[in-house]
């Protein structure tokens, strides 16, 4: 009687640890799974969050300019870069906007001529894969594709001068 109370109690431990690692495992594994679904929400919130705010970045920048500055598509080492050019005091000031190395960059400084441009200079905007600007007339498209391959155009116009976007 007490070999088959003394099995009847290995099974019962036997059954209750094998629910317990049952438990354990699935626990585990659903971590795991949460943890790799929040880690691609995360990247896709970010890639996204580039995208749109390069866009919205280079667009409020060209709705920004007033009348005394000119904006216009211009091309340096065949790669087309974003000018706006203005007047303060008797001295021309740029701002450049372009894209170099996976990076959407702006420079602001005096206007000394083409030699002073320089792709590794300016602060990072955004990280993307692809950024591209097209000026048609009075009309600027912007193409940006983000890290995770979305892409998204954004067209724009301005009124102004001669040589303005």
């Amino acid at each position: 009687m007490r070999d088959v109370k003394r099995h009847h109690s290995s099974v019962q431990t036997f059954c209750m640890v094998a629910v317990f690692a049952v438990f354990a495992i699935l626990s585990v594994l659903l971590t795991l799974m949460g943890a790799r679904v929040y880690k691609q929400v995360t990247q896709s919130m970010q890639a996204n969050n580039a995208l749109r705010s390069s866009l919205s970045y280079v667009a409020n920048k060209i709705h920004s300019c007033g009348e005394s500055e000119t904006v216009y598509l211009d091309q340096q080492d065949g790669q087309p870069v974003l000018t706006i050019r203005e007047n303060w005091d008797g001295q021309d000031y740029l701002t450049r906007i372009f894209f170099y190395q996976g990076t959407l960059r702006e420079y602001a400084g005096v206007d000394q001529g083409q030699e002073s441009f320089s792709w590794d200079s300016g602060d990072s905007i955004a990280r993307l894969q692809a950024f591209s600007m097209e000026q048609e007339g009075d009309l600027l498209t912007m193409t940006a594709t983000a890290e995770n391959g979305r892409t998204l155009s954004l067209t724009i116009g301005c009124s102004g001068g001669e040589g303005t976007v």
